[in-house]
């Protein structure tokens, strides 16, 4: 995450592993109907609290029902690579051609991932969900695969809009 930010209190941490995407999971058909998506949403909103108490904790996260918080979430996804005829692999990181070769796949379902991510940072990073004011989402290819989390208290509207268009 940048450190260009001007709030003075920050929450951030780094949920690595495959971020969930549109497609199906590979074991789909080994369970009930049911179970799939219980068990891949709240295994995965479990391991964002687990992460979020551990930060909180060494960071000394401290809200108070009066303040404003921001949320910036940063989808990093590894670039696509695809054998074209011969033995060498091309990086893809063209998003006509990830939606081509692979329609629905790779892409992350960021609206469900936002849900998941308020869900478990409610009572950790801010009491009431009414306390989120504002809420970015960037989808950028990196090496690996991760969700980065930063969660800020914006003391103003000149704050708020600094850190969020500098994050």
């Amino acid at each position: 995450m940048p450190y260009r930010l001007q709030s003075d209190r920050t929450l951030e941490f780094v949920v690595p592993g495959r971020i969930l995407r549109k497609g199906a999971p590979p074991n789909r058909f080994t369970r009930e109907a049911e179970e799939k998506e219980r068990l891949s949403a709240e295994s995965y909103k479990n391991i964002i609290q687990s992460y979020a108490k551990t930060a909180a904790v060494q960071q000394g996260w401290d809200v108070k029902p009066e303040d404003a918080v921001y949320i910036v979430l940063s989808i990093n996804l590894r670039p696509l690579r695809f054998r074209h005829g011969t033995k060498k692999f091309q990086t893809v990181t063209d998003t006509d051609a990830i939606k081509k070769k692979m329609a629905c796949e790779h892409d992350p379902h960021l609206q469900r991932i936002v849900n998941l991510v308020l869900q478990s940072l409610d009572g950790l990073a801010y009491i009431h969900r009414r306390q989120v004011v504002g809420l970015l989402v960037v989808k950028r290819y990196f090496k690996m695969d991760a969700l980065e989390i930063l969660v800020g208290v914006a003391n103003s509207w000149g704050v708020l809009n600094h850190d969020l268009r500098n994050a």
